[in-house]
């Protein structure tokens, strides 16, 4: 007996199959070719995500960046829709199939996913401001960028609950290094 129930518009084997492509895909670290219509369907139409026009513009706004893949990761963590900020989505006739999705989420999150992805993203956004850097700044925001560099190498090796301690130690670093006042 399957753990889903039929509704109207899905039945219990289409949301095994649901739950079966996010876990791959969820796997895979977000690769398109186990982005399926069937998984891109199910978030727009049942999980509160807005449709972004088609599968395509929808990858692109969570996938393309690795801190949106972040964002599109705590809707299944929190349980709060990402973009609409309700929980609605977790109730009604697709609550088994969704609820199954965050225990997926849970699962794979707990084996580094977030931590891949912030790191990701470190390597995507330092080249990016020290181009800036180069392109429009100064020595003293060279300095800040430093900085700000040896900084958020040391917050992704972080829990969350170190944020505030990481944040608390920047602000100090930048006014000992005369660049805050």
């Amino acid at each position: 007996m399957s753990r889903f129930k039929d509704v109207k518009f899905m039945s219990a084997k289409e949301k095994e199959r649901v739950v079966e492509d996010f876990r791959r895909f969820l796997k895979s670290n977000f690769d398109r070719k186990y982005f399926t219509k069937r998984l891109y369907e199910h978030l727009h139409l049942h999980c509160s995500f807005i449709a972004h026009y088609d599968i395509d513009g929808f990858y692109a706004t969570y996938f393309d960046e690795p801190e949106m893949s972040i964002e599109f990761l705590n809707q299944f963590l929190t349980g709060e829709s990402t973009e609409l900020k309700g929980t609605w989505w977790l109730s009604g006739d697709y609550a088994d199939v969704n609820k199954a999705m965050c225990e997926v989420a849970r699962k794979i999150a707990k084996k580094g996913l977030i931590a891949s992805l912030r790191n990701k993203q470190y390597r995507i956004d330092m080249p990016r401001a020290q181009a800036l850097i180069e392109k429009h700044g100064n020595n003293k925001d060279k300095m800040v960028m430093q900085i700000i560099e040896a900084s958020v190498r040391e917050a992704y090796d972080e829990t969350e609950e170190g944020a505030m301690l990481f944040a608390t130690g920047l602000v100090e670093k930048l006014k000992n290094a005369g660049c805050l006042l």
